[in-house]
């Protein structure tokens, strides 16, 4: 039933193309650069993959407002599927890390107060579906951080059934607004 549930949502995001992609890529990070963050917060972002929305354009925003900006960089050798944040420096050039994911170079990393998750499929009351392996589910539950998921509203889901290790977020957001789960203080 979950392969299900991630196969129709990943299908439903990499659907949205053309000028609807742009339009809601825009509305979306219009929302994300609206919240308030207390100044020069660290927040994690994501390079977009398999129709995830891109967040470019809010990548910009940020550092224009003095926000650092961190990647999410999986584990080396890691079997256990963990990860960590590395700054992500507007001069950095991204090289392919583990599964072909870009990374920014190798230095010390860091722990953003904020981090926007991609989705696959979602529900009203903050469950999540990602890829399937758990990163970011581990590194919330060791991380006091902010989750705020990022999707498209074509990805929601009726109801999602947790599972014991799903990290439920304090925030969705899509095209259509700001969805507020849990109460939250922003960094």
């Amino acid at each position: 039933m979950r392969n299900a549930l991630r196969a129709e949502g990943r299908a439903r995001r990499r659907a949205v193309a053309g000028a609807e992609r742009s339009v809601a890529e825009e509305r979306l990070v219009g929302h994300l650069g609206s919240l308030a963050l207390a100044a020069n917060a660290c927040v994690g972002v994501y390079v977009s993959d398999d129709g995830e929305p891109s967040l470019d354009a809010l990548v910009s925003v940020l550092r224009g407002r003095g926000h650092r900006v961190a990647l999410p960089v999986p584990t080396a050798g890691s079997d256990d599927f963990t990860m960590e944040f590395r700054p992500w420096l507007e001069a950095d050039e991204l090289v392919a890390g583990r599964f072909g994911i870009p990374c920014p170079p190798a230095r010390a990393s860091i722990v953003p107060g904020v981090v926007l998750v991609p989705l696959v499929r979602f529900d009203a009351t903050g469950n999540r579906m990602g890829r399937g392996a758990g990163f970011y589910d581990r590194w919330l539950s060791r991380h006091d951080a902010n989750a705020i998921g990022t999707a498209f509203e074509c990805q929601r889901a009726g109801a999602l059934e947790a599972q014991p290790h799903d990290v439920a977020m304090q925030a969705i957001v899509t095209e259509l607004g700001i969805r507020f789960i849990r109460p939250t203080g922003m960094p």
